[in-house]
């Protein structure tokens, strides 16, 4: 540090830093105001600041009235790198790995805070903007957040859910090797003590032709590492996923996780649209989980709880279905004997969790054309299907013998085979199912048309 004389008064402290910090190296240079104008609360005491670490920058320009007890700032900061994760050791603050970012604010301080206002940006291909609030502590900083987005990209957001964030880049690393479809990376338990957190972020667009959702609202509390989700909001169309979320860390290095999802009216056009395939109708339905492990697959593969699908009227094309890599859709229509597109009249699928075994209770198709009833189940901890689909025609040709799938193998490359058929007495087994189905008189109507309701018996109200 040393003074220097400048073009006019008198001489400006000025300072430059060379070293490591946080395992990369650091560079700064500072210039400042004069030495007697220190603590003169008459006026503000410039400063210039320009500070790289490792592949992070940072620049600062603006006034402080008392630089020794940070009082009075009027600043103006701007953060540059490859990647926000990095800007963790700088700001005490956990942050998940983003693509490249700019943003800008205003930074002052004041009641023992900082603040970070009027900020905006961009990370990757979604814009940024809002307040983000630091107040330090020898223990772990509190931070208050409340971020927008005009737009966003989900892609850019993927390191959050411990994926690789941005575009042109596989999701997961290892899913060509393990040919696994569960994430499994271990959840990073320390980031999670690293700060207390409340934060709030909102998306009015989702931009990318492969997502289905048009909107994203979120709402997390990270209090002494315990992370709770109140809730992730996500709007498709008129309809919307919720999900709430408790994860505890456990002080043998687990998780547990208590966790309900919510389907809330979803376009089945435009999740199909996203999808590469075609449909119509809405989609509605809950699912619960509880379980402990060290990431989404552990939980997944030893959580118990259930999963309660249901949908009537609207239509779905066998064709160019893909559900997130598995293209089931056109093999099992097809396999079928039903048409390239038909009618949706009711559609239930009910499955209950056990030590990361998805048990089917109820898994009912009607379309148009045929009824289908599938049973089996979904080994959440192998990865691996072993389901069965029965069809019945409902109008009589030459074609319309019952047929039988097995649906079987890893999720990851799924096979449906043509099998003896074994479904003269699967349908009687109907009227003793308790359908999910609430009251919707066209899932009522599909089993009336097959004479397998009981005049004194109501369908069960639909599992919540």
């Amino acid at each position: 540090m040393e003074t220097r004389a400048v073009a006019a008064g008198p001489h400006h402290i000025f300072a430059t830093a060379r070293g490591t910090y946080a395992g990369a190296p650091l560079t700064g240079e500072m210039a400042g105001g004069t030495i007697l104008a220190v603590g003169d609360a008459g006026q503000g005491w410039p400063v210039q600041l320009e500070l790289e670490n490792g592949t992070t920058r940072a620049t600062l320009n603006g006034t402080i009235t008392d630089p020794l007890t940070l009082a009075g700032a009027d600043l103006r900061l701007v953060l540059t790198g490859p990647d926000m994760r990095f800007l963790t050791p700088l700001t005490g603050v956990p942050i998940p790995s983003t693509p490249a970012f700019r943003v800008a604010g205003k930074l002052s301080y004041a009641d023992r805070r900082f603040r970070f206002t009027e900020m905006e940006g961009l990370v990757g291909r979604s814009d940024l903007r809002g307040t983000v609030t630091i107040a330090p502590s020898r223990t772990r900083p509190d931070v208050t957040m409340d971020l927008q987005s005009r737009q966003v990209d989900l892609a850019d957001l993927a390191g959050f859910i411990g994926g690789n964030p941005g575009r042109g880049r596989p999701i997961r690393d290892d899913t060509p090797r393990t040919g696994r479809v569960l994430p499994n990376a271990p959840v990073n338990l320390p980031l999670f003590r690293a700060a207390d957190v409340h934060a709030r972020f909102r998306a009015a667009r989702i931009i990318g032709a492969d997502s289905p959702f048009g909107t994203l609202d979120v709402t997390l509390e990270l209090i002494g590492g315990v992370l709770t989700l109140k809730p992730l909001r996500g709007g498709i169309g008129a309809g919307a996923v919720v999900l709430t979320a408790t994860l505890t860390p456990r002080e043998d290095g687990q998780l547990h996780a208590a966790a309900d999802f919510e389907l809330q009216g979803l376009n089945i056009a435009h999740i199909m649209s996203s999808l590469g395939g075609e449909g119509g109708g809405a989609l509605n339905g809950r699912a619960r989980l509880e379980g402990i492990g060290r990431s989404t697959a552990q939980l997944l593969a030893r959580g118990t709880g259930g999963l309660s699908l249901r949908t009537a009227g609207g239509n779905l094309s066998a064709f160019s279905v893909d559900l997130a890599g598995l293209r089931l859709g056109n093999a099992i229509l097809s396999g079928l004997g039903l048409p390239s597109r038909t009618n949706l009249e009711c559609f239930v699928a009910d499955f209950a969790l056990a030590g990361g075994v998805l048990n089917a209770r109820t898994l009912l198709l009607d379309t148009s054309d045929a009824v289908l009833i599938g049973t089996g189940r979904i080994h959440l901890d192998e990865e691996r299907l072993d389901l069965r689909l029965n069809s019945q025609a409902k109008n009589f040709t030459i074609a319309s013998i019952p047929a039988e799938l097995a649906v079987r193998g890893r999720l990851s490359n799924p096979s449906v085979q043509l099998v003896a058929s074994e479904s003269a007495g699967i349908f009687s087994f109907l009227p003793i199912i308790e359908l999910g189905i609430g009251d919707d008189p066209r899932c009522r109507a599909s089993l009336e048309r097959m004479g397998r309701t009981p005049a004194n018996r109501q369908p069960a109200r639909a599992r919540q």
